[in-house]
């Protein structure tokens, strides 16, 4: 089974702008990321930008970063059509075809390698991470999607957000519950996230 992981950062974002590549703790945002994506089972990892800076990082940190168009750089573009595209592109570039996606967004970055490969071992059609809001309730954070590309080129009419896709559809789907992984929207958001990563270790799940 080959593995693609797709790291999504496009340039535009209105709540804090430039935030993939704001710097948390002497880094780009996306580079915690890229970091952890390398040392996962993922088997090729790449970055789908329009941001020329994203880019340039990327490929200093030893991934192959795709030249995202503008017109799936929108504010309202569906997750699909960018993550199918890398994923084409990706399989074009390499003559290859891959089994399993792993979608990561670079506003994530307490995620783990570990997180990655612990969804990665469930063999379903899908896989999402969760946060526990309170006791028996929870709340999609953002930090891992897993998908097999079947399920993802079965996907016709896409809405703005992946999850809505996949609730949508006739699938096996898991929830994966991680801890501490705040998925960075706000300001606010970053400082607990740069207040967080002083302070502890991040290798739990």
């Amino acid at each position: 089974m080959l593995i693609l992981g797709v790291i999504l950062a496009r340039k535009g974002s209105k709540r804090l702008p430039d935030k993939n590549k704001k710097m948390l703790n002497g880094h780009p945002l996306i580079y915690y990321t890229i970091k952890e994506a390398l040392k996962s089972d993922i088997d090729v990892v790449v970055v789908s930008s329009d941001d020329k800076d994203i880019q340039k990082i990327s490929k200093e940190n030893h991934v192959e970063c795709l030249d995202r168009p503008k017109e799936l750089a929108q504010d309202d573009t569906p997750s699909f059509l960018a993550l199918r595209h890398a994923v084409l592109e990706t399989e074009s570039n390499l003559n290859t075809s891959f089994d399993k996606i792993v979608l990561l967004q670079p506003t994530s970055p307490t995620r783990t390698h570990k997180m990655i490969n612990k969804a990665l071992s469930v063999n379903l059609d899908a896989v999402l991470s969760v946060h526990r809001k309170t006791t028996g309730t929870f709340g999609l954070n953002g930090a891992l999607f897993v998908i097999s590309k079947k399920v993802l080129l079965s996907i016709k009419k896409p809405q703005k957000y992946l999850i809505d896709d996949l609730i949508a559809l006739p699938i096996n789907l898991w929830l994966i519950v991680t801890k501490k992984c705040i998925d960075i929207d706000t300001e606010e958001d970053f400082m607990k996230v740069e207040k967080q990563m002083k302070g502890e270790k991040h290798d739990t799940i």
